[in-house]
This record gives C-alpha cells, sequence and structure tokens, in this order.
C-alpha cells in the first residue's frame, strides 16, 4: 500500500468496526439464521421441484425499492431465471454482513456491475447512488403521514420543495464521489481497481452502499442470537466447513451521514501527530497510556488493530469503555444533539426502568428492553398507553408472552411466543429452552377479524395472518383481552399494517385501469382531497405485473418536483395494493387542448411544454423514462391565472441507465417513436419524441402521422414529418424548428432534455 500523506485532513474508520457494530458475534448462528428465513419465505417451486426465492418475496424481505433490490436480486441470481436458490441468498448475505473485506466488496461490485460482464460503468454506479436515500432526516419527513398530507412542515415549508433542494444537492455531491472515483481509470473499472480506490483513494462507493444495506438490514443481532438454543443443540450441522476470514487490511473510508451515526462507528484522524496511531482501538486504558510505547505509522502496522468490544446495540450499554471513547471523540456539536431533548430522555428512562422491572428472567444473553409481562398490573403512574409508544417507537420491535394454537384434533396448544422485528419464535415454555420453530412474517398480512371463539365452555380472542402467495393462514387464540390486544398491536406494527377505511372515505369513481379503480376520497383526520388508486391483486396474474405496480410507487416516492404528481401514501393488504396521491381538479392537458382546438398561442404552449420538460428533466436525471408521455397523462392544477402541469401513470415507466436500452413496446401509438414501434433499442428519446409530437398537436390540432395502425407504423418509421405552411399559419419558425429536432428518426441525433429547455423558443416565450 502506498504510504499515507499525514499532512491532508483525512477521517477513517476501520471495516472491522463496520461489521462489529451490527452484533453478529457468531457466524455459524448467523448463516443458519439466513437458512431458516430462506426456507420460510421461498413461495415458487420450479419444474425441477426446486423452491426459489422469487424478487417479490425478495423485495418483500428487504424492504428497500424496487430498484435496488432488482440489482441485488440480479447479481445473486446466476442459477435460476426463476429465482434464488437457497445457496445464492444464504452466501450473498452472508458475505454482505459477515464477509471478509475482500468477499464483502466483490458482492458490492457485483451489485454494481449491472450486466455481469466483470466490469462497473460510472453512468451505472451513479444511477444507482442517485437511488439511495439521500439522508435521515428526508427519512423522518416521509414516515410523517400527516406533514406529507398537508404539504408542509414544522416551519411552514413546502415539504416537497425542501426535498427537492436537498435531491439536486445530493446529485451534485454524487457527481463529485463517482467524478474523482474514476478519474484514473476512466469510465470503467474492475474489481481490483475499485477495491484500490476504496481503500487507497478514500471513494465514498463502497462506504454508502454497504451502510445502506447495513441501516435497511431486514433484522437485528436479537433476531439472530434467539435460534441460538436451537443451533447449539443441534448436533448435524457441519460446522467446520463455515470459516470467517479477517480482512487482510482494513480500508481508509469516509463515514457517511446517519449510517455511521446509527451504528456509533468510531471516526479516527490523520491531521494529529503521526504517533498517537500505531495501535488503533477502542480500549479506554490503552488510550490512556502514554503515546511514546505506541509504534509509528508505516505501511504495514497503520492499518492493524487489536480484536475490541462489539459497538452492537446489545452492547452499547454494558461497554463503557467504548462509550466513553466515542463521548470523548465526539465533536461538541454532537454532544449537544445527545442532550437536546432531555425531557424527553427522562420520560423514556422511567418507562424503560419500568420495563426493566416486568422483564421475564431467562438464559438469554440479550437485554430485552421493549419484552413488558402484561400478566402483571401496571404499579407505577406509567399509563398502559405511554408502554405501547414505547413499543411503537423502539427500534427493534420485540414482544412476548403465552398463545394458544389450534392442533389438527381441533384441540388447543399453548406455546410462548416471542415476535421480534418480523421474525415469531416459539417455545414449551417462557425459560426457551426448548425452541419449537420460527416463522418470518414476509409475505403475510394481518386479518383484523376481531374474532371470538367459544372453546370447551371458554372464550378466546383470536387474531391471524394470512399469506396469499402461501395460501396460508395462522391462527393464535388468547384468553386475556389485554394480551390479545398487545399481540394485534405489535403485530400490525411489525406487518405494517394499515386499515384504509380507517384512514380514508370514497366519495366517487373518477377514473379505471387494467387492474383497478381511480376513486375521489378524503383523509378522515386532514379532510384534505386525495385520489386514490385501488387495485385489486386478483387482477393480477403474472409476477411481472406486481414488479410493475411496485416500480411505479418507488418512482412516485421518489419524485419531489413540482411537476410530477405527488404519492402521499401507499399500503397494501391481503386484497388490495392503494395508492393515495394528491387529487388535481383542473382537469387533463388533453381535456384542455381539445377545448382551446386552435386558440391555443405559442406562450401558452411554451408555459405547457417547459413545465413538462423540467419534469422530464428531472425524470432523467434519476434514470427514469416515462415511455408513455401524451396529453391524457398530464393534469392540470390551476393556480391563480397560472396551470401548473403535474405528469402522471407511471404504470409502464422504466430506471435506466444512459447506455442501457429496453425492446419492449410502450406508449399510445401516435405518440410512439420510431425506434419503439421497431422493437429496437430505445432510452429516454422516447420522451423527447413524445414532446415533439405534443408540440406538433398543441401547433395545429393534428398528429404529425395519422391513418390506420399499420399506416401510422409505417409512417413513423419511414416518413420524414412535413410542417406545411397552411398547417402551422401564424406559427414562429423557432417553433417548427423545435419540432423538427425531436422528430428525427435517429434517436442519437434528437435534441436531449438540456437543449430542448435552453432553445431559443423559450426565450422568445419568456422562458
Amino acid at each position: 500500500m502506498e504510504s499515507i500523506n499525514l499532512k491532508e485532513k483525512q477521517e477513517f474508520i476501520i471495516f472491522e468496526l463496520i461489521q462489529d457494530s451490527l452484533g453478529l458475534n457468531d457466524p455459524i448462528l448467523f448463516k443458519n439464521y439466513l437458512t431458516e428465513i430462506y426456507n420460510d419465505i421461498v413461495n415458487l417451486i420450479n419444474d425441477q421441484n426446486v423452491k426459489l426465492m422469487t424478487i417479490l418475496a425478495f423485495n418483500d424481505y428487504l424492504k428497500i425499492s424496487m430498484y435496488i433490490t432488482g440489482k441485488i436480486y440480479n447479481s445473486f441470481s446466476n442459477k435460476s431465471p426463476y429465482g434464488l436458490t437457497k445457496e445464492e441468498f444464504v452466501d450473498n448475505m452472508f458475505k454482505i454482513y459477515k464477509g471478509s473485506f475482500e468477499e464483502t466488496i466483490k458482492v458490492i461490485f457485483n451489485i454494481l456491475d449491472f450486466d455481469k460482464e466483470g466490469i462497473i460503468k460510472k453512468d451505472e454506479v451513479k444511477l444507482f447512488l442517485r437511488h439511495l436515500p439521500i439522508s435521515g432526516e428526508l427519512e423522518e419527513e416521509e414516515k410523517a403521514e400527516e406533514k406529507r398530507l398537508k404539504g408542509k412542515n414544522e416551519n411552514g415549508e413546502d415539504i416537497t420543495d425542501r426535498i427537492l433542494k436537498i435531491q439536486m444537492k445530493s446529485l451534485e455531491e454524487i457527481d463529485k464521489i463517482i467524478d474523482s472515483s474514476f478519474n484514473k481509470f476512466g469510465d470503467k473499472m474492475n474489481l481490483e481497481q475499485f477495491t484500490e480506490i476504496t481503500i487507497k483513494q478514500n471513494s465514498e462507493i463502497f462506504l454508502r452502499i454497504l451502510f445502506f444495506l447495513y441501516y435497511r438490514m431486514p433484522f437485528s443481532s436479537q433476531n439472530v442470537e434467539e435460534m441460538r438454543e436451537k443451533f447449539n443443540k443441534n448436533k448435524e450441522i457441519d460446522f467446520q466447513k463455515i470459516t470467517v476470514n479477517r480482512p487482510r487490511r482494513n480500508s481508509l473510508i469516509l463515514p457517511t451521514g446517519i449510517f455511521s451515526r446509527k451504528f456509533n462507528i468510531r471516526k479516527y484522524s490523520l491531521k494529529e501527530n503521526e504517533e498517537s496511531f500505531g495501535d488503533l482501538t477502542l480500549k479506554d486504558k490503552e488510550n490512556k497510556k502514554d503515546n511514546k510505547d505506541k509504534p509509528k505509522i508505516s505501511n504495514n502496522n497503520f492499518l492493524m488493530r487489536k480484536e475490541s468490544k462489539s459497538l452492537s446495540p446489545e452492547n452499547k450499554n454494558t461497554n463503557k469503555n467504548c462509550i466513553e471513547v466515542n463521548n470523548k471523540h465526539m465533536k461538541e456539536s454532537e454532544k449537544k444533539k445527545l442532550t437536546k431533548n432531555s425531557k424527553d430522555l427522562q420520560e423514556k428512562n422511567k418507562i424503560n426502568n419500568y420495563l426493566k422491572t416486568n422483564v421475564k428472567k431467562d438464559n438469554n444473553p440479550l437485554t430485552k428492553l421493549s419484552t413488558i409481562n402484561i400478566n402483571e398490573p401496571v404499579k407505577s403512574k406509567i399509563k398502559k398507553e405511554k408502554i405501547k409508544d414505547y413499543i411503537a417507537n423502539n427500534k427493534d420491535i420485540r414482544y412476548e408472552n403465552w398463545v394458544y394454537k389450534r392442533t389438527k384434533t381441533g384441540k388447543l396448544r399453548k406455546f410462548y411466543l416471542v415476535l421480534i422485528n418480523r421474525d415469531i419464535y416459539y417455545y414449551k415454555s417462557e425459560m426457551k429452552t426448548d425452541f419449537v420453530g420460527m416463522h418470518n412474517l414476509t409475505g403475510y398480512y394481518f386479518l383484523d377479524t376481531e374474532e371470538r371463539n367459544t372453546i370447551e365452555g371458554k372464550e378466546y380472542f383470536a387474531f391471524k395472518i394470512y399469506n396469499k402467495n402461501k395460501y396460508k393462514e395462522r391462527k393464535f387464540f388468547t384468553d386475556d383481552a389485554f394480551i390479545y390486544k398487545q399481540f394485534v398491536y405489535i403485530i400490525k406494527k411489525s406487518t405494517c399494517y394499515f386499515k384504509f377505511s380507517d384512514l380514508y372515505e370514497l366519495y366517487k369513481e373518477i377514473g379505471k385501469g387494467s387492474f383497478g379503480v381511480v376513486y375521489l376520497g378524503q383523509h378522515k383526520k386532514t379532510k384534505q382531497l386525495v385520489a386514490i388508486k385501488i387495485l385489486k391483486k386478483e387482477k393480477i396474474d403474472y409476477l411481472e405485473e406486481f414488479e410493475i405496480i411496485r416500480t411505479e410507487i418507488e418512482i412516485l416516492k421518489l419524485c419531489h418536483h413540482p411537476n410530477i404528481l405527488r404519492i402521499l401514501d401507499n399500503f397494501e393488504d391481503n386484497d388490495y395494493i392503494y395508492i393515495v396521491t394528491e387529487y388535481i381538479e383542473g382537469g387533463t392537458l388533453r381535456t384542455y387542448l381539445k377545448e382551446k382546438k386552435d386558440n391555443l398561442t405559442e406562450k401558452k404552449a411554451a408555459e405547457f411544454m417547459f413545465q413538462i420538460a423540467s419534469g422530464i428533466k428531472y425524470l432523467h436525471q434519476f434514470g427514469i423514462v416515462h415511455r408513455d408521455l401524451k396529453p391524457a397523462n398530464i393534469s392540470l392544477k390551476k393556480q391563480k391565472n397560472l396551470y401548473i402541469i403535474k405528469i402522471m401513470d407511471f404504470g409502464i415507466s422504466q430506471i435506466m441507465a444512459p447506455n442501457q436500452i429496453t425492446n419492449s413496446s410502450s406508449g399510445t401509438l401516435v405518440f410512439e417513436a420510431p425506434e419503439t414501434v421497431q422493437k429496437a433499442p430505445q432510452n429516454k428519446e422516447v420522451d423527447i419524441w413524445a414532446m415533439g409530437v405534443m408540440l406538433y398537436y398543441m401547433m395545429n390540432g393534428s398528429y404529425p402521422f395519422s391513418g390506420e395502425d399499420k399506416e401510422i407504423k409505417k409512417n413513423i418509421v419511414n416518413q420524414e414529418v412535413i410542417i406545411l405552411k397552411n398547417n402551422f399559419l401564424g406559427r414562429s419558425e423557432k417553433v417548427k424548428d423545435l419540432i423538427k429536432l425531436c422528430l428525427r428518426k435517429d434517436r442519437k441525433e434528437r435534441i436531449n432534455i438540456d437543449e430542448f429547455m435552453n432553445h431559443p423558443w423559450f426565450k422568445e416565450n419568456g422562458f
């Protein structure tokens, strides 16, 4: 490794410490846990009778955007086009969270290698980074349902405008990261080069992706530890095959925002004297030692450290050395943040102390901060609602108590059920020394039936969860009303359950689609009018159609632009998918143009087209190609004397890198580009063509090509666009020029979105 220039101000963290922070201390147990998760989730059997994990099941498990899921899934999958094998899922997940540095960076590299060619491309890596969450603050705002519906935050600022500014800053930052990272090797890198820039150049590409996966990991160390009793007794497992290699070197990589704060990752700085960084460790005693005994930094010893205690959430409160050292190296501004809400902390501590006094004692080494013995009466002034709030706000969902399940003979069998996040564990006793089994709630929906059953003369409360993919129902019973309420509440939270009728009221049907209906509705609490698209799952026959719907939702969630329809809410239950968006009262651009006919001025047309272009430019920055751009898919929101354009209907949109192509047909025929009609390679240029067709229509009330479908297709491909003077009477030469630039047959010769917006026609009309 090259020598390090200590004069440069650098901050770095150690790869081992990043992994240690997850608390996955037993690699054998972790690998077995992943195997159990796979076995419980898989829902597809191929022709060879092999169980596979579909991309939708994988997406349900990870709970991240469909685009990111797709890239991870594609990198994992090599054996079957229908799903992931057990080996592919377990091995790759293990390497991400517990592999050596070499193994982990290779998995990250493979995720970025879209075409599986052994190289990563600059534009594709840039696009991937753009789809990662940009800040914890943004995520928190997106969770605040009422604020999103109102469109304002506490300071009265428009949330869409604020997030848009953050996104634009983020794009600039990502461009700098990508440009500096690829500067040495051009537009492509192989694994060796990617490893080199990660270690030597402080490139944030690897770290951003790694921390994103760690921050959004679909389990916690508590989930893994709960399996210890089972696997410690299983003597048939061949432990010798599982090895974990520590990295031969640690990387000098910059920490990234909320991820390092969440995991309490310690940062080291090279601006201090080199003698203070000989042996990197978090042990407080060694930090207080005299520096004279420590070796100086060299190429060999700089990246070495002694084994340190885990920085997992379970150990944060027990490892005093870690806490003291982290506070010591913390900036004053960060210290203030910790004590800012002291009253809230005091209240939480009261609740926490109450919970600790009611914890069921067992052999599990983990502290169950949110485990409540709800059979005991509440003996303090802390109300049950506050305990419920504590559970709701705790990062790791955890609850346990006795339940009954019905056997095949109809009798009730008692189990001690432990729910941690989305995993359910069954035991014969509350001591948890007799493990029965586990289930993961991926793909399950809570059925809110409020059912009561009388069994053998005794009344029981019942609650159900149902997996439509597996056609499997799990039903639980309890004879205690309070236990029933707590279980229902916590399962609703872990499965992200929402009852539609509790949140929204439907008024009238305002549109129809292939899979469902669009209604005018109202949010019951805020009274805001909304548009609600309700899709019936039984009408969606194929996995590809589910992927399309989820992609549309993810695109809407990503977009925070004034000229793109804003999504307010989305959720699904066992039978329906709900997409709630802002309601636009002004109708569509199609209706407006029909009413205006030949009376549309160039200034008004420029006003519309500039807004459409602004929205399309925003989409293209995130690799989103609309593919069905037309006046019917553009709503008009009237604001005083102006109309605000809202691009909508992303049902066939795709997320594509600049050099990526698709050959699928799309859109409405009269707006289709030549490459679409021919099913030739196509990308974002299809949107430019559609904009040219719209502008043509605005200027003379007809389309460039008309007739029967066969004739239209032939003319789109072969006939040049003719702009006759008689059809464009009174229209400027500049608007005609812009139309011609958009409607060039060769997509590579077509005007791009920046050139479109900078065309002289817009300047002439005041833009």
